[in-house]
């Protein structure tokens, strides 16, 4: 309709875990705290939100008409697991919205499930049944996370000590599984992909775009691809695309853009006036060593030493030194925000609203940077992510998911390598939960098959 109107219609029932119905008001409360117009709310994205013109009561409390500025295309994105809708208790005030969930997950719940004890010394979280619950009764009474090192999770799996785990790209993991008589290996699409992120934030040696660009051209991706799920799926197919993965509806390959070119890189490097003297190891330019830090959330994770380890190999290739800069887990996130690194290694979680979900991604907002770590864009990407994101039309807007994929390959931001393997490995007795892909799960149908 034109203006575009969503009408929500809740469950009468559903009520928050502090005995208070959700209503419209609550719809309202996040709205108002994500769409941007108060600065004092530290909001990581206001895709969809912004577009909001009004919340309003419908017939009744349980009825929520948001009224639309403009279109949204991908309306479902709002209030879904991956923008969820929060307590208002927690969207009440900028402090709250900023700090209350700092130290561990509200305690206010409309789920089924609910945190009841967070032990950061065992490293576990139990979440018990909501006993305010408004829907099916859970099957299962208690549900624990616990903290397990990857090296250790086979060990931990074969015991009986874990009911599941993620594989990963663990290779030793994926071989004993299939050895483990009380295993199921379960598997779908994966919505995670592996990738290398490159800091062209003013000032930084990788701000330089023709730089950055023989950097991203002289590191084999591929390379990565083989090293670390070759052995897991046989010819795995390349990411190719940042913001539609291999094996869903939009996907195509641009990875060409910057395809893996040794000769072309050392020609673009020499180019760019970083020369490689006779007898050094390292390219210098105006007396500047190329040197390029590496940041590193998890030194001790065999997979990441060994991505580690590829990488420094290839960039020593290339004429370029890398240091890895290991810093705890709790002080990483601070040093990506800072801009104090040039390369890390990580991943990214795909969606099914590719366009709202990857805009604080590459989107460059001189007021928010989002997710936009780098700070790499182009006032074309942010113009193509306005475009999509009012193109109701889904193969329309896929098409402009492309260009912007398209754009982000030729600024050389992000090297995606590979697609996690969809494989969850799962206690065989256990029913209803393991490999979900882009689908929710339902908490309240896990349980253990009777024997």
């Amino acid at each position: 309709t034109n203006p575009q109107v969503i009408t929500y219609n809740i469950n009468p029932k559903a009520k928050w875990s502090n005995g208070d119905p959700l209503s419209w008001s609550d719809v309202k409360a996040q709205v108002d705290a994500l769409d941007g117009s108060n600065p004092a709310f530290q909001v990581q994205s206001s895709t969809g939100y912004s577009d909001i013109a009004s919340v309003t009561e419908g017939s009744s409390p349980t009825q929520a008409v948001v009224t639309f500025k403009q279109p949204f295309a991908e309306w479902q994105y709002l209030f879904s697991r991956y923008s969820p809708l929060y307590p208002p208790s927690v969207n009440a005030t900028p402090d709250a919205f900023n700090n209350s969930l700092l130290n561990g997950p509200s305690t206010i719940s409309a789920g089924p499930f609910i945190a009841t004890t967070i032990n950061e010394n065992k490293q576990t979280i139990v979440m018990t049944r909501n006993p305010d619950w408004w829907g099916a009764k859970p099957v299962l009474s208690k549900i624990i996370y616990q903290v397990v090192e990857r090296e250790n999770r086979a060990d931990a799996l074969a015991n009986g000590e874990v009911t599941e785990t993620p594989l990963f790209s663990n290779e030793d993991l994926y071989k004993r599984a299939q050895t483990m008589r009380n295993v199921a290996i379960r598997e779908s699409i994966a919505t995670s992909f592996n990738d290398i992120l490159f800091n062209g934030r003013s000032g930084t040696v990788l701000g330089d775009l023709k730089l950055r660009t023989a950097m991203a051209t002289g590191i084999d991706g591929n390379a990565f691809t083989k090293a670390f799920i070759g052995t897991i799926e046989p010819n795995p197919v390349p990411v190719g695309n940042h913001l539609y993965l291999p094996g869903t509806q939009y996907h195509q390959d641009h990875s060409a853009i910057t395809g893996y070119n040794l000769a072309k890189a050392k020609s673009e490097l020499d180019a760019d006036g970083w020369k490689l003297a006779p007898g050094k190891q390292y390219r210098t330019k105006n007396g500047q060593e190329l040197d390029l830090s590496i940041l590193d959330i998890s030194p001790s994770d065999p997979t990441d030493a060994a991505s580690n380890k590829l990488l420094i190999s290839q960039l020593a290739t290339l004429g370029a030194k890398g240091v890895v800069n290991a810093v705890p887990q709790d002080q990483y996130q601070t040093q990506l925000d800072k801009g104090e690194w040039d390369i890390t290694t990580g991943g990214w979680i795909g969606s099914p609203f590719a366009i709202s979900f990857m805009e604080t991604t590459f989107y460059l907002d001189p007021n928010n940077m989002g997710q936009n770590f780098g700070q790499i864009g182009s006032t074309q990407i942010n113009n193509l992510f306005n475009e999509a994101n009012a193109t109701l039309d889904p193969a329309k807007r896929a098409q402009l998911g492309n260009e912007i994929d398209i754009d982000v390959w030729k600024l050389a931001y992000d090297l995606v390598e590979f697609q996690s393997p969809g494989v969850r490995l799962v206690d065989k007795d256990v029913a209803n939960f393991g490999a979900f892909g882009f689908a929710d799960i339902d908490y309240t149908k896990i349980g253990f098959i009777k024997s």
